[in-house]
């Protein structure tokens, strides 16, 4: 992040899982309230053992954002996926991030956009043709968000409950 800002961010280490799956709770219950049908409640065993697989991905990037004084304060879970070439589509490597969660008490202090400068910055080190993401239409804070920072809407997803 900008140097003074008070934050670092890094990779989070296999050793950080416990931290990573509490910080993952600030999204995973915004998300549940909003859409109980479609999301679970936050369960710190079940997303220990999620992020402690996806820490050992070599696809898998997660950030931690954390006070100069080591508590952490956010996090984004992106995953890199390369497509070969189709009849429909040309070969392309997209990284997509699936959550980004900054605590309350930090929010609107700059954790949110240097997770995302510095999950851009690891798409491209990777030669990946983009950084994709999805917010849901309930979150409409998230979506100011990620339109102020350059994210322009790719397609639209649609869906009829039954």
């Amino acid at each position: 992040m900008e140097p003074g800002s008070g934050y670092n961010i890094r990779a989070a280490p296999v050793g950080d899982v416990e931290t990573v799956a509490a910080l993952s709770r600030i999204a995973q219950e915004l998300h549940r309230e909003a859409a109980p049908e479609r999301f679970k409640a936050w369960d710190m065993a079940a997303f220990a053992a999620f992020f402690a697989d996806e820490l050992t991905s070599a696809d898998t990037v997660i950030l931690l954002a954390k006070e100069e004084g080591g508590e952490p304060v956010g996090y984004l879970y992106a995953r890199e996926s390369a497509q070969p070439e189709t009849a429909f589509a040309h070969e392309h490597t997209t990284v997509h991030i699936h959550q980004l969660a900054v605590s309350p008490s930090h929010r609107r202090g700059g954790v949110a956009t240097g997770l995302m400068r510095t999950i851009e910055n690891e798409a491209r080190a990777r030669n990946a043709d983009d950084v994709t993401l999805v917010h849901w239409d309930f979150n409409s804070a998230a979506a100011h968000f990620f339109h102020s920072h350059g994210y322009t809407p790719q397609s639209h997803r649609l869906r009829k409950m039954l």
